[in-house]
């Protein structure tokens, strides 16, 4: 019997330039649209920033990503942008986006998207509404009953010994918008953005994204995508 090597989190396939892999598919009005940053190894001691950058961006319709997409310009049904963390210290964290908008939208929605992560709009007015939002949803993290053992094993699995909400307590209180400034510096902006996109390909201006972008776009086959893993292990590991 060989040991287990539970927990296992599988190395993430990373990207030094930037990728457009597009799906056509017909058969849809609505455009699925994702976008994917590579990120740092992950450890607990940025677990406040990441949740003060992710309420910043993806807070509601208050949040900058549904701002400047729904908001202003009615160009999409959701969006949200917000930085993962995996179940394990040292595991790489990423960005991942999300817009969902018609298929003749999506070279205007990826302008919108790639100028939010190229230059984040900049608001501090609501720095102490993010705080509460912050320790609102720590205290309402705490496990029931019945998930006692497994939220426990859970967060000393990422390096906690106490419950999250004690031990960031402090930090929330002094988040400031220069610290969420500081995160998307040196997570965010300038890095190479991957770009999956599933849509009408008839209605989707391939040209002016491959202009914003800055890359060709790399059409996948449905076929081959849910017959074979091949074409699109392939693309992935270039």
């Amino acid at each position: 019997m060989q040991p287990s090597k539970s927990p296992y989190i599988a190395d993430r396939v990373t990207y030094d330039k930037p990728t457009v892999l597009f799906l056509p598919n017909s058969n849809v009005q609505q455009a699925d649209l994702y976008f994917y940053i590579n990120g740092r190894k992950y450890d607990i001691a940025s677990d406040v920033v990441s949740d003060a950058f992710n309420q910043y961006m993806s807070g509601g319709f208050t949040g900058i990503v549904m701002n400047e997409i729904r908001v202003k310009r009615s160009m999409a049904y959701t969006a949200y942008g917000v930085d993962r963390t995996p179940a394990l210290q040292g595991k790489e964290c990423f960005f991942m986006g999300y817009v969902g908008t018609q298929s003749d939208k999506v070279a205007d929605a990826i302008n919108v998207y790639m100028d939010i992560l190229n230059d984040m709009p900049a608001d501090s007015t609501n720095i102490e509404a993010l705080r509460a939002a912050l320790r609102q949803a720590a205290q309402t993290a705490k496990p029931t009953m019945r998930n006692k053992a497994y939220t426990f094993a859970a967060w000393k699995q990422v390096g906690y010994n106490d419950d999250p909400a004690k031990v960031n307590a402090d930090k929330i209180n002094a988040i400031t918008f220069d610290d969420i400034e500081k995160f998307y510096e040196d997570n965010i902006k300038g890095k190479p953005v991957t770009i999956i996109l599933m849509g009408d390909p008839k209605k989707i201006d391939l040209k002016a994204i491959q202009s914003k972008v800055g890359c060709k776009v790399t059409k996948l086959s449905s076929a081959k995508i849910f017959n074979s893993y091949d074409e699109l292990f392939d693309v992935l590991m270039q």
